[in-house]
């Protein structure tokens, strides 16, 4: 007799008895004790493997966190080899060893991780989901466009069912990106405006910095001026504010293209002014020359020609300090603005000096 059967087992009294009818109800009871245990111990157990794939996947993401790939790899196979871990920690899994095999540069193996991960068709859209960004990313990386934008856009589909929040913003971004860098200013800018839409817009911060200055390049690129022209201030104000003059004088760069295009010199010589005192602020002397030419030349578009040499005379100095490469471009352009101020023989000796450098 085995021990169900010996928990089962029950000596009864002769039927019609009272004891009979007492050991009956009693029998009964203990069935039903014993199968309430029977079923406990079967939660239980589940419950343990659960636990036991929980831990697992915890100290492999401890494992990648820790650049220690080939260990969380280790962990994710154990689990998957295990038999006993729940389609939702496979997936989990599989992505997990997906992003250590990204991360190590073996795109073909991760690729097949995220693709098994896709493939289990999990409840939980949120591990789909980021199984396909991250395949996404490898196809961008691979130059596969047509492929990266199929599965951010799978995945973008996901996120916003689960109301994905910061995933759906970041997957916004980089399907802008991609469109841009594939010349598709429309597409690009629509992605970028649902992630603008999906930010605190009281929020200074560089990421929101970065959507306006995006947002500008898009529409200056669609010949949309007034709209660029807005994003691209406040992208040029909020970096400010930031302190992030290298980002802030891309953008200054931009808007000067920009009221150059539309010939709105002064407009233009806001930014130029701002961008060479940015550079100079942080000590960067390659931009602050060039900077301070452009002042020179936005002067000179005006036709302010004192103002304009003044200018490019501190910027030639400047490049014969830090021996600049530009110096002789700097030099020869200060005789044509000496030239055309009247001022001949400073032009004739300006000239003389450009061709002793160019020697």
């Amino acid at each position: 007799m085995g021990p169900v059967e010996q928990l089962y087992s029950f000596p009864l009294a002769p039927k019609g008895s009272l004891n009979g009818s007492l050991d009956l109800f009693y029998m009964r009871i203990r069935c039903i004790v014993v199968t309430i245990s029977l079923f406990m111990g079967m939660v239980g157990g589940a419950l343990a493997a659960e636990n036991e794939s929980s831990s697992i996947l915890d100290r492999a993401k401890q494992d990648r966190l820790e650049t220690l790939f080939s260990s969380a790899i280790e962990r994710c196979d154990s689990l998957l080899n295990s038999g006993s871990a729940s389609v939702e920690d496979q997936g989990r899994a599989w992505v997990i060893k997906g992003t250590c095999l990204k991360k190590m540069e073996k795109n073909v193996q991760a690729l097949a991780a995220f693709k098994s991960a896709i493939e289990l068709d999990l409840e939980q859209v949120q591990v789909t989901a980021d199984a396909y960004a991250y395949a996404a990313e490898i196809y961008h990386e691979q130059r596969s466009p047509a492929l990266a934008v199929e599965y951010y856009a799978r995945a973008l589909d996901l996120y916003s069912s689960s109301k994905g929040g910061q995933d759906e913003f970041r997957t916004h971004i980089k399907l802008g990106r991609l469109y841009e860098s594939m010349y598709l200013n429309e597409d690009a800018l629509l992605h970028y405006e649902r992630a603008f839409a999906l930010i605190p817009k009281y929020e200074v911060t560089a990421t929101l910095a970065e959507l306006h200055s995006a947002l500008g390049r898009m529409h200056f690129g669609l010949v949309q001026l007034d709209e660029a022209e807005a994003h691209l201030t406040l992208a040029h104000d909020m970096y400010k504010e930031l302190q992030l003059p290298l980002s802030q004088n891309d953008v200054s760069e931009q808007l000067i293209g920009l009221y150059k295009s539309q010939r709105e010199y002064g407009k233009a010589l806001i930014f130029a002014t701002s961008a060479y005192e940015s550079a100079l602020g942080a000590g960067n002397h390659y931009q602050a020359i060039n900077y301070l030419a452009e002042v020179a030349f936005l002067h000179e578009k005006q036709r302010n020609f004192n103002e304009a040499i003044e200018r490019q005379e501190a910027a030639v100095k400047m490049a014969r300090e830090y021996h600049n490469q530009s110096l002789p471009h700097l030099i020869l352009h200060l005789g044509e603005l000496y030239h055309k101020a009247g001022r001949s023989t400073d032009a004739l000796v300006t000239y003389h000096d450009a061709l002793k450098i160019a020697d």
